[in-house]
Parts: C-alpha cells; structure tokens; sequence
C-alpha cells in the first residue's frame, strides 16, 4: 500500500464482543475510504479472539485492511508506535478497538490541514455511552488548549487526523528514553507532537465512546495520574533548556520554536506551585505567549476560588463569558463557574443552569443518522 491519504491505526487484545461492531461502524458507515489503509495490530491476542477477527476482515477486505501481529503482548503504545511507523497515509489516525465510527467530513478535514500546516492535528468530539444506560450526555474533546495539555486535555484520539509527517518525526506514542506508560498513551503522543505545533478542533462527531461496567475506577484513575506525572516529568527533561528559562520572578528571552513547548512547561510549574505569586506569574507569561488560550482563563478562576477570592473570580468568569462568546465548549465551562458563583442567589443560578443546560444541547445536537447509531450501539431511543 502506498501513496495513501489516510491511515487508521487500530490496536486489540483479547476477545470482546466488541470489535466487530467497531469494525462494521468504519465499513457501513457510508465513507468511500479511497486512498485509505486500514492497520490493525493484533497485540497477542488469544486464539479465536480479536486478532482472529481482525485477519478475516483482512482476507474480505485485502484492498483496505492489513493486519499484523506481536507474537507477544506489548501494550497499546508499542503496538501503536508499530502502526505508524508502517503507516503510508500523509495522515493517521488512531481509533480504539472497542468503540464505534461515527462518519463525518474527513476529506474537509484532510483539506483544512492541508492548507494550515501549522496544525499538527486535527480532532472532534466523542459521545460517552454504555449498553447499560445509553448515551451519557457527555463528550470528550473541546476546543484546545495548549496551556492544559498536561493538566486536563480536552482532546480525543478517536477520530484525530495527526500529520504522519509530524507524528513520525516526534517520539509519537514512546517517551524520550523509549519507554512507555500503561495507560494515557494519546497523552503521552500529544505531549510529543504539540511540543512544536497545535492541534485544531473541529466541532464535529466523530466516534462514540464505550464506557464499561467498573472501567471508571479509582485504581484507574491513580494509575492515570501516575502516568500524567510520568509524562510531565519527561516533558520537563526533553525541554530542559526551555523549561530553565522560565522563571517566575525574571524576565526571560524564547525562540519561536520554544513557544509551545513554554506554554505546556507554563502548565506544569503552575500547577506545581503553592506559592500564589509563583503561580499568578506561570498563568501571566502563559497569556503573553497564547493570548486566546481559554486554559489560562479557566486555572485563574479556579486559582481565585481555591483562595476565595469571590470578587476576582467573577470577574475573570464575565471576562471569560465576553472573550469566547463564539464558542459553545468554552462558554459552558465559564458558566458553569458561574453556577457555582451564584450559590448564594438562587434565582440568578437557576437562570445560569438554564443557559448552561442550553449551551450544552447545542453542543451535543444529533443529527438524525448519529442518533441511529447510538440506538443501534446501546438498544436505546434517544
């Protein structure tokens, strides 16, 4: 396969009731796929199980789907990093064996990155659901921010069209020394990439997001701060020289290539800090490199409730209401500040939940055919 425009990276493991359904929502969901290569990783998967599935598809579909295997279980981010480095597609993306295809616009988001190659990527949105309880209300993937990339990111790697040019010359899915985390591989690949570019969202669908019965765990969710602070860690090596530079009671020069890079460090050492002026000096020189950064705005209110100051947090929250009116995502998160700032006026927080609640079901409007899909993925109306 080669002079592909497209190439999807897939990794499994085991033998769940899941793939297959993955598998048909990319070749029913009414996409061409021209120029486009399917590669999927069969991580030691057991006999009869998804590896098995994936080489029937392969046979069906030799034009479009290609399968290799690792004889034994490497992990997710090996088998990824596997993927693209066989990948011919100018652009990869990367797709989770246990959720589902949601068809949208790729070739104008091919074009779009095409003619914007400061972008390393570009992403969309993923709707939670779960066979129990259907479609969670809820949706990973919002407007980037460069700031939050290590602290909370708000992107998705279901759907996301990386330029393989980019990916390929990071360290992608492998930290500095080689190795790898247990879990929050997207993170660790976008800690790699976003070092020197942006990514760029897209207010589209572009998968749904299967959450299992006991997946959401406390275990989980310690193994995936571990893995943050891992990843942090590294980040403040890799860029040691930048990162060096940036002091909080200084002034400091940057090269334009360290900007990025700066912006994520930024990130880190504010979060880091208990000191408040250290840390009102991290979000300062965060907002001088990324003005529109809508992450710097969202740690000031939450830096000036952590120190109830009411005042100063409200009026970061109008500001922030006023900047990014334009923005569905971003105005919800700044009103929800605001329902949480009106708690003393009843009538004025039922009113902000009013808008909140609006302003979300504008952002997770269903067109007709999406709600068919989350019916046919949970049995249930919508």
């Amino acid at each position: 396969m080669s002079g592909k425009n497209l190439s999807i990276i897939i990794s499994c493991h085991g033998n769940t009731p899941y793939f297959t359904d993955m598998l048909e929502s990319f070749l029913s969901g009414g996409y061409h796929f021209k120029d486009t290569e399917i590669l999927i990783c069969d991580d030691a998967s057991p006999s009869g199980g998804d590896g098995d599935k994936a080489r029937r598809y392969a046979n069906q579909y030799p034009q479009l789907i290609k399968c290799i295997r690792n004889e034994q279980n490497l992990g997710v981010s090996r088998s990824y990093q596997r993927l693209v480095e066989l990948a011919c597609g100018r652009y990869i993306m990367p797709f989770d064996s246990d959720d589902i295809f949601v068809p949208f616009d790729i070739d104008g988001a091919i074009k779009e990155l095409d003619e914007n190659p400061q972008w390393c990527a570009s992403y969309g949105k993923k709707l939670l659901f779960s066979s129990e309880k259907g479609f969670l209300g809820s949706s990973h993937g919002g407007d980037y921010s460069q700031f939050a990339l290590l602290l909370d990111p708000r992107m998705t790697h279901i759907g996301m069209l990386i330029r393989a040019a980019d990916l390929k010359s990071s360290r992608g899915y492998q930290l500095a020394d080689g190795s790898v985390c247990r879990v929050a591989d997207d993170v660790c690949m976008w800690s790699a990439v976003c070092a020197r570019k942006a990514m760029h969202f897209r207010d589209e669908i572009r998968g749904l997001y299967r959450i299992h019965q006991g997946q959401e765990t406390k275990v989980k969710a310690q193994l995936f701060e571990q893995s943050y602070e891992v990843i942090r860690n590294n980040f403040l090596s890799e860029h040691s020289r930048t990162a060096n530079k940036i002091v909080h009671d200084r002034s400091f020069q940057l090269a334009e290539h360290e900007r990025f890079a700066a912006a994520v460090i930024c990130g880190i050492k504010f979060i880091r800090s208990k000191n408040p002026a250290e840390r009102k000096a991290y979000l300062n020189i965060a907002t001088q490199l990324f003005p529109d950064d809508y992450g710097v705005d969202e740690y000031r209110i939450k830096d000036a409730m952590a120190q109830k100051d009411i005042p100063t947090a409200m009026l970061y929250t109008a500001l922030m209401l006023e900047k990014y009116h334009g923005s569905l995502y971003i105005r919800s998160v700044a009103l929800n500040f605001a329902v949480q700032l009106a708690a003393n006026d009843v009538l004025a927080q039922k009113r902000l939940q009013n808008s909140s609640r609006e302003c979300l079901n504008q952002f997770f409007h269903l067109t007709d055919s999406q709600k068919q899909l989350l019916k046919k993925a949970t049995g249930r109306e919508i």
